[in-house]
């Protein structure tokens, strides 16, 4: 919030009396402003939410009438995205984390969030979701990445790691979130383990 405090105090600063006198300039004057605060929660590359927004609890607040008390967070990693940076350059990198963005948005609900964690890290949060509902979320979201092809030619796909971490009492803590997003990355971590051990043993 200071952020938002310190922008809209730019602005206000930068801007003369004369400049709000008619309805037009006042509407302008806060549309500029809700852009800022808009921009000050948006991952720059791919559109979807950034980590303040997170820290923030701001997912509490999307599209929900109350503040949800099931919260479901999903940590999703993708495999050898540096092999894809390393090899095909990072413009195509670039545009392959706005396209699986622009994918993870177009498959969850709007009272849902989407993440940009760091790198090739997003983080899904599911509100008012049911536990036994979270592993179809999950395949589906597969599903929908692996339709990306990055390499026509060679038939390559884009795949991800899941992990994911669910409370019917979410309190609002900072502890609690750190909780639930760790035991996700480690749900994640495993299964890219285990991933990974598979496909070593078919060169065995």
């Amino acid at each position: 919030e200071k952020e938002i405090v310190k922008a809209v105090l730019e602005i206000i600063s930068r801007t003369s009396d004369h400049l709000l006198e008619t309805p037009i300039q006042q509407q302008n004057f806060f549309a500029l402003l809700n852009e800022t605060q808009r921009k000050l929660y948006e991952d720059e590359l791919t559109g979807v939410y950034n980590r303040r927004y997170l820290n923030e609890f701001l997912f509490l607040q999307h599209k929900n009438s109350k503040i949800p008390e099931k919260l479901t967070i999903i940590f999703m990693d993708l495999q050898n995205f540096k092999l894809i940076n390393d090899t095909y350059g990072h413009l195509i990198g670039d545009k392959l984390l706005k396209n699986i963005a622009q994918t993870l948005v177009a498959n969850v609900r709007t009272q849902d969030s989407v993440i940009r964690f760091g790198g090739d890290e997003f983080i899904i949060i599911l509100t008012n979701c049911t536990e036994d509902h979270i592993q179809y979320k999950i395949d589906k979201l597969k599903a929908r990445l692996y339709a990306i092809c990055y390499d026509t030619k060679s038939n390559l796909h884009i795949t991800a790691n899941f992990g994911y971490s669910h409370s019917n009492k979410f309190i609002l803590s900072d502890a609690m979130l750190q909780t639930m997003i760790q035991k996700a990355d480690s749900m994640m971590y495993n299964e890219k383990k285990l991933a990974k051990k598979s496909l070593n043993s078919t060169f065995i």
